[in-house]
């Protein structure tokens, strides 16, 4: 028998091991159209709640670690929040009153009017004691006597404006967002070194913790937030999904423009997919909750008790449904989006695909998300990193032939801008109080720009957020339902059709003509001489 010498060339390792398919998430997430998308979310969103921030009551504004505090309490948060409020109110008052002020009309911007009036009399008297000195007496060490004063009014302004501003607490939306954005470092932190308790623990905190705290003590102003945030995710994260779904099965890309028409002409699922198992939840719990409320009347109560605890066990099985239903959500959640972003289907399709894939493939879908997770740590703070080294070389460049101090002795350049201290630490304040006018307005542009830059590590983590997502609907639809991965729901644009009608009529007419050239030589009409039908 003869023998056959096989050399194995190539490794089809993405047919062997499916899960290097999330090792493309990267490429997938640095698209500039996916970027411009998750941009432009954030901006609309901080713009947003920054204006909410604006009009709403002063007594409702955050104390310092508000949700810290809440996450530690054991007893009734609201009551440790209107302390802290209460305490607030009457340090204010009291200042109020020890500057001659009308406790009961006047706020925060008289006391630091009134600091400011105080901070420019001792530099005019300082300046005025200066210029009254004999000429012989106006000596350099009385010239830096005069400055160093001078400085020391300006940093004991700036000291009272910070201090005034912890009094009058901190913006709802940048207390919140602060909070987050320390969770998702910490969970990327904790990915990176493996260290899953922190993962864990900094999940918790993002999607339970500080959400449930909004809900309960802020829940007027976080419904309106979050209602916003709902809303700019279904148009922005479903358009990415859509530009990542048509990558990853056509390796093609498609417009801005056409993912945000689909994603608007969809904007309903996409906003009803994750909330369908939540009103399933509270729909179950509110009916369990009335049909338990007579219990508590009297003597209907009693009976009524016996009623409840006889046919007990539907609320079990009622408990069985928001149990499965929660945990859909949770581990099947992020499949919703990509979902509809690949079938072109609708939010209850959306939730049966997402809920069946994880109940069919639990653990495959764990370890896909836990690969994605500890890979999107890495490059996310790779890309934290990047930005951390991007900041601090413009920031040494620009600085580099900078020289002077600001208005209260310290370096001008760091007044305007610090320097980055760490990749954990990129967010700064402008020290407003030590800059004359024309530095601050240039500290506020640049304040700007630095800010849209390292808004870019949010717009990378959405954007990876989905692609990652709409990757892993792609392997566990492949697992599941035995579909292949290059086939993805498209709709046609009206350029794109315009263009394909003249050549769909061309291969019409040549299917016809040859079809007619067939019929031509194996079946002759019924009405050819040469062949008369039989008897």
């Amino acid at each position: 028998m003869a023998e056959h010498d096989q050399t194995l060339r190539k490794i089809d390792w993405k047919s062997v091991f499916p899960f290097v398919h999330l090792f493309r998430g990267f490429r997938l997430a640095i698209d500039p159209s996916k970027l411009l998308l998750a941009l432009a979310a954030l901006v609309l969103l901080y713009v947003g709640g920054r204006l909410l921030d604006a009009v709403w009551p002063t007594h409702s504004r955050a104390m310092p670690q508000e949700i810290a505090r809440y996450e530690a309490a054991t007893g009734d948060f609201h009551a440790v929040r209107k302390a802290a409020a209460d305490d607030r109110y009457a340090q204010i008052k009291g200042r109020l009153a020890a500057a001659g002020k009308d406790p009961h009309k006047d706020g925060i911007d008289d006391l630091e009017y009134t600091a400011k009036i105080a901070r420019d009399e001792v530099i005019k008297a300082t300046q005025e004691n200066f210029d009254k000195l004999p000429p012989d007496r106006q000596t350099d060490d009385a010239k830096k006597a005069r400055d160093a004063r001078i400085q020391r009014a300006h940093a004991e302004y700036g000291t009272a404006i910070r201090f005034l501003g912890e009094l009058e607490g901190e913006g709802l939306f940048i207390h919140f967002v602060v909070y987050q954005v320390d969770q998702l470092d910490a969970a990327a932190n904790g990915a990176v070194n493996l260290d899953f308790g922190t993962v864990a623990g900094a999940l918790r905190r993002f999607f339970y913790v500080a959400p449930k705290w909004a809900v309960t003590q802020h829940y007027v102003y976080f419904t309106l937030f979050f209602a916003a945030v709902v809303l700019l995710l279904a148009i922005c994260g479903g358009a990415i999904s859509r530009i990542a779904a048509v990558q990853v099965a056509r390796d093609e890309k498609i417009s801005v423009r056409q993912a945000l028409r689909f994603s608007t002409g969809k904007v309903l699922s996409f906003v009803f997919a994750p909330l369908i198992p939540i009103l399933i939840i509270v729909v179950i719990a509110v009916v369990l909750g009335l049909l338990s409320l007579p219990m508590s009347i009297g003597y209907v109560g009693g009976i009524w008790s016996i009623v409840v605890g006889a046919l007990f066990v539907l609320a079990i099985l009622a408990g069985l449904v928001m149990t499965l239903t929660a945990l859909g959500l949770i581990g099947g959640g992020h499949l919703m989006y990509p979902t509809i972003a690949v079938e072109g289907s609708d939010s209850f399709d959306a939730v049966s695909r997402s809920f069946s894939y994880l109940y069919a493939r639990p653990w495959q879908l764990i370890f896909y998300s836990l690969v994605a997770l500890v890979y999107g740590a890495i490059t996310y703070l790779f890309v934290r990193f990047f930005l951390f080294l991007l900041l601090s070389l413009a920031h040494s460049g620009v600085g580099l032939f900078m020289w002077g101090d600001a208005r209260d002795g310290s370096d001008l350049w760091n007044s305007m801008w610090l320097t980055p201290e760490s990749p954990a630490k990129l967010s700064y304040d402008i020290n407003g109080t030590a800059l004359n006018a024309g530095h601050h307005a240039g500290a506020v542009f640049v304040a700007f720009w630095v800010y849209l830059t390292l808004a870019l590590l949010g717009a990378y983590a959405i954007s990876l957020y989905f692609s990652s997502s709409t990757v892993i609907y792609y392997l566990m639809r492949k697992e599941v339902d035995a579909t292949a991965m290059d086939e993805v729901y498209l709709e046609p644009s009206d350029d794109d059709f315009a263009d394909a009608q003249p050549e769909a009529a061309a291969v019409a007419v040549t299917v016809t003509t040859e079809t007619t050239v067939v019929q031509t030589a194996d079946a002759p009409p019924a009405d050819n001489p040469q062949n008369p039908p039989s008897a």
